[in-house]
C-alpha cells in the first residue's frame, strides 16, 4: 500500500506551528496585562538612572544590573534589577525584583516587591506585597493591607488595613499601628516595641517542627533554585540558536500567529488536548502500544520545540510595538525581550504554571 506523501511544512505545521499557538494563547490573552502600549517607556543596560529632575508621563519598564530611580513617574515603575533604589514619586504602582531592593517613594497606589533584601519607606496609598528574605517595613502611611512572606520581617508603619505575615521572625517596631487584623505565621509569637498596637484580631499559628524542618527546606530551596537555573539558562541557549539559525523561518511563523491569533489558538488548543487522548485510545485498543509511546515522545518533544518558538514570536511582537515597526523582526535583542517576558509570564498564578508545564 502506497502511504500518503506529507510534506515537511505540514509536518512543522503539526508538530510544532500548532502546538506553539497553543503557548502563545496565554502569552496574547495576558499581554493587556503588561500595560504595554506605544507611549510606554523601556530601558535597559549595565546601569539605568532615573535623574531626580527628571519626569516621565508614561509607564516605565526597566532592566538592568543597577537601578536608581529618583525621578517622578505619572504611571507604573516595573524593573528587575540586582541592586534597584527607587526614590521618585510614583504615580501609580511599583513592580520590582532584584536582590537587594530600597523603595522610599510616595506611591499612588500598590507595591509588589520581590527579592533577598527588601527595604520600604514613604508611603503607598494602597496594598503593600513583599516576598523576601530580610524585610523591612518603614514606611510612613500605609492606606489599606500588607502581606509579607519572609525570613526576617519588621514592620514599623501604622497600616489602616489588615497585615498577614509568614516568616520566621516577625519584630513590631515603635511606630507600627495596625487599625485592622493581623494574622502570622512564625517560629515564635511576634515580638512587639514599646508603643507598638494591633487595634484587630491577632491570630497566631506557630510554624511546626521550624528547627527540625529548616536543614530540609535550604536543601529543597537549593534544589529548586538549581532547577530554576537550569532551566532559564536551557531556555535562552535554545531560543538564541533556533531563533538565530531559523530567523527567516521565525519572521514568518510571527506574522502567520498574529494575523488571525484567535483562530490559531483554537487550533493549538484542540491540538493540544485531542493528541494525548487519541494516543491513549491507541494504547489501550491494542492497535499499537509502542506506536503510542512514540506518539508522545513526538508530542512532548513538539511542546518544548513550541516554548522556544513562542518566545521567540512573542519577543518578535513585543518588539514590533516598542519601536513602532509594521514587521517583525528576530535578532538578539527580540530573543532576550521573549525570554523575559516568558520568564515574567511564570511568575503569574495559574497562567504561569500552565506555561511552566509547557
Amino acid at each position: 500500500m502506497k502511504l500518503p506523501h506529507v510534506s515537511t511544512k505540514s509536518l512543522i505545521k503539526k508538530f510544532i506551528f500548532l502546538p506553539t499557538a497553543l503557548c502563545m494563547a496565554v502569552l496574547i490573552i495576558l499581554l493587556p496585562s503588561f500595560k504595554i502600549v506605544e507611549a510606554a517607556e523601556w530601558r535597559s543596560g549595565q546601569k539605568q538612572t532615573v535623574a531626580s529632575a527628571e519626569t516621565i508621563q508614561n509607564d516605565l519598564y526597566i532592566v538592568s544590573k543597577t537601578i536608581s530611580s529618583k525621578g517622578n513617574i505619572n504611571g507604573d515603575l516595573t524593573v528587575a534589577g540586582g541592586t534597584v533604589e527607587i526614590a521618585g514619586n510614583i504615580s501609580d504602582n511599583i513592580n520590582a525584583v532584584g536582590k537587594t531592593i530600597s523603595i522610599s517613594s510616595a506611591v499612588g497606589k500598590s507595591i509588589r516587591a520581590a527579592g533577598g533584601e527588601v527595604s520600604i519607606m514613604g508611603t503607598v496609598a494602597n496594598d503593600v506585597i513583599v516576598l523576601g528574605n530580610e524585610v523591612d517595613i518603614e514606611s510612613t502611611r500605609i492606606g489599606r493591607d500588607v502581606v509579607v512572606t519572609g525570613g526576617s520581617v519588621f514592620i514599623n508603619s501604622p497600616i489602616n488595613g489588615d497585615v498577614s505575615v509568614k516568616a520566621q521572625e516577625i519584630t513590631l517596631g515603635s511606630n507600627a499601628v495596625i487599625n485592622g487584623d493581623f494574622t502570622y505565621s512564625a517560629d515564635s509569637e511576634v515580638v512587639m516595641e514599646s508603643g507598638a498596637k494591633v487595634n484587630g484580631k491577632t491570630v497566631f499559628n506557630q510554624n511546626k517542627n521550624s528547627h527540625d524542618e529548616n536543614g530540609a527546606k535550604e536543601w529543597m530551596g537549593g534544589l529548586l533554585l538549581s532547577w530554576l537555573i537550569i532551566k532559564i539558562v536551557s531556555l535562552v541557549a535554545a531560543t538564541f540558536i533556533l531563533g538565530l539559525i531559523f530567523a527567516k523561518f521565525m519572521k514568518g511563523m510571527a506574522g502567520d500567529v498574529f494575523v488571525s491569533p484567535y483562530k490559531e489558538m483554537g487550533r493549538g488548543a484542540g491540538v493540544f488536548f485531542a493528541t494525548p487522548f487519541i494516543l491513549l485510545i491507541v494504547a489501550i485498543t491494542g492497535i499499537g502500544f509502542q506506536l503510542a509511546l512514540i506518539g508522545f515522545g513526538l508530542y512532548i518533544i513538539s511542546l518544548l520545540l513550541a516554548t522556544v518558538v513562542a518566545t521567540v514570536v512573542v519577543g518578535s511582537k513585543l518588539y514590533a510595538l516598542f519601536t513602532k515597526s509594521s514587521t517583525y523582526e528576530v535578532n538578539w535583542k527580540t530573543v532576550l525581550l521573549g525570554c523575559f517576558a516568558f520568564y515574567v509570564l511564570t511568575l503569574v498564578p495559574f497562567f504561569g504554571f500552565i506555561i511552566q508545564m509547557l
